[in-house]
């Protein structure tokens, strides 16, 4: 399974001089808990969407992470989700279906649950939401459903997916379901504090051997 993380975010709303995804959170960047979950639910390989501070994001994960490869799409200038997305997209080499999340939320739902529902309903993008409907920053895709969209700068919630349903033809099947699952957001200062704790368990756990 791909994976790409937009990962292209400021963190200054946080107070930090540091790319969203790379706020600290007990002495480990968020991305990389974000990375060990998708681990966790098989992926193979990483695309990482970067812009703001971009070596610093790269210096830290390098190439190789937890012996998953790890390619870097970089934005010269901000471009936005949906430009970010495009940049990436491009380094997508397999013929199946791939995830692409935002680098500051973690929705820690189950991946063959996202993929069954996804598949079960034919669409071309499944966007995963809460119990609440809000939209949580992770989606499945089918390989070549972006093919006919251009790289410059676009939300991908308010461009890309409006282009994809109302100028592709056939327009493209996106749907929405809801998981209960733990979702990790640090969007917000009292968020970012939210998901400290959360991780603390995480981190105070004894290591398996």
């Amino acid at each position: 399974m791909e994976v790409i993380i937009l990962a292209g975010g400021k963190g200054t709303r946080l107070g930090l001089d540091v790319p969203k995804p790379m706020a600290p959170i007990h002495d480990k960047p968020f991305i990389k808990y974000l990375m060990d979950y998708w681990i966790s639910q098989g992926a193979s390989r990483f695309i990482v969407s970067v812009g703001h501070q971009a070596a610093m994001i790269m210096n830290n994960i390098g190439r190789v992470y937890e012996d998953i490869p790890v390619y870097y799409a970089m934005e010269t200038v901000p471009m936005g989700t949906g430009g970010g997305l495009m940049l990436a997209y491009q380094y997508l080499r397999s013929p199946f279906p791939f995830v692409a999340v935002n680098g500051d939320t973690c929705f820690q739902l189950d991946f063959q649950h996202l993929l069954h529902e996804h598949t079960d309903c034919h669409a071309d993008i499944t966007i995963a939401m809460r119990t609440n409907l809000e939209n949580a920053g992770t989606y499945i895709m089918q390989a070549g459903v972006l093919d006919d969209i251009g790289t410059c700068e676009q939300s991908l919630e308010l461009d890309t997916f409006h282009e994809l349903v109302t100028s592709c033809y056939p327009p493209k099947r996106i749907r929405g379901f809801m998981f209960d699952a733990p979702f990790i957001d640090i969007g917000t200062p009292e968020e970012y504090e939210r998901a400290k704790d959360f991780f603390k368990k995480e981190v105070d756990s004894p290591k398996k051997v």
